[in-house]
């Protein structure tokens, strides 16, 4: 059975591996994201974490928060699935749980940054099929012929 559920102390370890076993982001990116689970675990609100489990391992989890300067803008920071569960809706399902966080607490809109390198086309594609839509391409973000790519999904609050 499926869970999403909030990050545990225990998680840590298995997120870190998970993130090593997708062959997508650098040594420097892992340990940023794992510096975000230390603080969410050290009790920092900037940051939301949850957890996608089976009851006995994580198959992926989502890392998001609010914009502090501004008003009801909201960001992705982190969404990864362990590369034996991808491919089965489990991305879509995380971003579905952000999203719906995000409509509760009264956001407006959510953004994404990310690369435009071809190890990264799964993600754009998640993001694309989930309704993100592309509102800048600034070149050579990150490092020459790697574009930083920032998407846009406004949340409609009825």
């Amino acid at each position: 059975m499926l869970e999403i559920r909030a990050l545990k102390r225990e998680d840590r370890e298995e997120i870190r591996e998970i993130l090593e076993k997708c062959n997508v982001f650098t040594k420097r990116e892992i340990d940023v994201a794992t510096e975000l689970i230390d603080l969410c675990l050290s009790g920092s609100s900037d940051y939301n974490i949850e957890v996608l489990s089976d009851g006995k391992k994580v198959i992926g989890y989502i890392c998001y928060g609010e914009n502090p300067i501004a008003s009801g803008i909201w960001e992705l920071y982190w969404i990864c699935v362990n590369p034996s569960h991808q491919g089965k809706g489990y991305g879509e399902t995380l971003l579905k749980r952000m999203e719906e966080i995000v409509k509760e607490k009264g956001g407006r809109a959510i953004f994404i940054e990310t690369s435009s390198l071809p190890s990264y086309e799964r993600a754009r594609n998640l993001y694309e099929r989930s309704g993100y839509k592309i509102i800048c391409i600034i070149k050579d973000f990150y490092k020459i012929g790697d574009h930083k790519i920032i998407y846009r999904k406004d949340i409609e609050n009825s």
